[in-house]
């Protein structure tokens, strides 16, 4: 009988596919900004539904940018579309998104098809999403949504030529030193939530002269001191080792932002669980925006053998696409966790992981210690 187990826990919901859900507004929200890092079209239709369904059509806000992307994942899905707008029947401003984004799409067919409605602009000509004016906050959304459509950094690029002060958009010079610092904020907040577009400021801040470059230097040096602050780093990629309780890693399903507290355990007592967590940071990312985050552990006996011999080697800690490489990453996918019992000897044991960015070819090594106590 194990005198020390190590028990191996598979969070089965963290590697598979997000499962189909009903629509609320956060989860609408979270689900269309990072729709291009996977393109996974079997929620378009509950989408759809969803916007036919809700009331945001009274907030002007968010009509730009639902139209926008839309309009774009209706025209990359042309033989799927009939199918997510038939039998839907939406309320007058949600209406009016869906028809103007088929139109956009090319399928204003379907307007008069499924809707029974020819609005006047249905025969004009499409406007091209790289052509359309930026004269408007509603203008600027489109361009964050036709990228978090497709991916493609160009639509927002764009607005970097608004840092300029010298753009004009109303005339009235209060009102557009408002709208100049609305750009720089929305390009500054999509660079702590996308990697792409943290690389795109990037590229243009080396490419860039004059004020503008300034702008996106300034952006790029608040982003970086932002990060969270970890003690153990390979260049960006950072790491670190808690123990704690198999209670409070509920802890862990919070978002970071909100400050979960994992109280690290130095003692232990027979019977107890202790979780081995590892959280990481900055690691590389793929051309896809895929991770490869895997790590080696073992565990010292207090007489400095390794306990059994056994050191697990390449447990996954984060393999998936992901937007940011910058958020805040934990071991639960595979996570390992020390029951002591009774026969297991006292004193100072320790654990060592060896934390592995695989695309980015860095290591992290890391240590604790926990004393087993009568």
């Amino acid at each position: 009988m194990r005198r020390l187990a190590i028990l191996l826990v598979l969070c089965f919901a963290a590697l598979a596919p997000a499962r189909a859900q009903l629509f609320d507004d956060n989860f609408a929200e979270h689900w269309m900004t990072y729709y291009y890092v996977n393109k996974d079209v079997s929620h378009v239709g509950a989408f759809v539904h969803w916007i036919a369904g809700s009331d945001f059509g009274k907030n002007s806000n968010f009509s730009p940018p639902a139209t926008g992307f839309l309009a774009v994942v209706f025209a990359d899905n042309p033989d799927l579309v009939r199918g997510w707008v038939s039998n839907v029947a939406p309320n007058p401003d949600a209406k009016v998104v869906i028809e103007h984004a088929l139109w956009m799409s090319g399928h204003a067919n379907l307007i008069t098809d499924v809707f029974h409605d020819s609005p006047d602009y249905a025969t004009r000509t499409v406007p091209t999403f790289m052509s359309l004016p930026l004269d408007t906050p509603g203008s600027w959304d489109v361009m964050w949504a036709a990228f978090s459509a497709t991916g493609n950094t160009a639509y927002p690029e764009r607005l970097i030529d608004l840092l300029d002060d010298s753009v004009t958009f109303t005339g009235n010079d209060k009102l557009d030193a408002v709208y100049h610092k609305t750009v720089a904020w929305s390009l500054s907040s999509n660079m702590s939530q996308h990697e792409l577009i943290l690389r795109m400021v990037r590229r243009e801040a080396e490419r860039r002269t004059g004020p503008v470059q300034q702008k996106l230097k300034e952006m790029l040096a608040k982003v970086e001191a932002e990060r969270v602050a970890m003690p153990d780093c390979d260049g960006d990629f950072c790491a670190m080792l808690t123990l704690v309780t198999e209670e409070n890693l509920k802890e862990l399903d919070k978002p970071y932002d909100q400050g979960p507290v994992l109280n690290e355990l130095h003692e232990a007592k027979t019977g107890d669980h202790v979780a081995v967590t590892i959280i990481f940071a900055g690691m590389g990312l793929g051309d896809d925006l895929s991770a490869d985050v895997t790590y080696d552990l073992k565990t010292i006996r207090p007489d400095g053998t390794i306990y059994d011999g056994a050191e697990h080697k390449d447990l996954v800690a984060l393999k998936s696409k992901i937007p940011q490489r910058f958020a805040v990453f934990d071991n639960r996918p595979m996570l390992l966790m020390i029951r002591f019992e009774p026969q297991d000897p006292r004193g100072t044991y320790r654990i060592e992981a060896l934390v592995k960015d695989n695309i980015g070819g860095k290591k992290v090594k890391l240590v604790k210690e926990i004393t087993l106590k009568d």
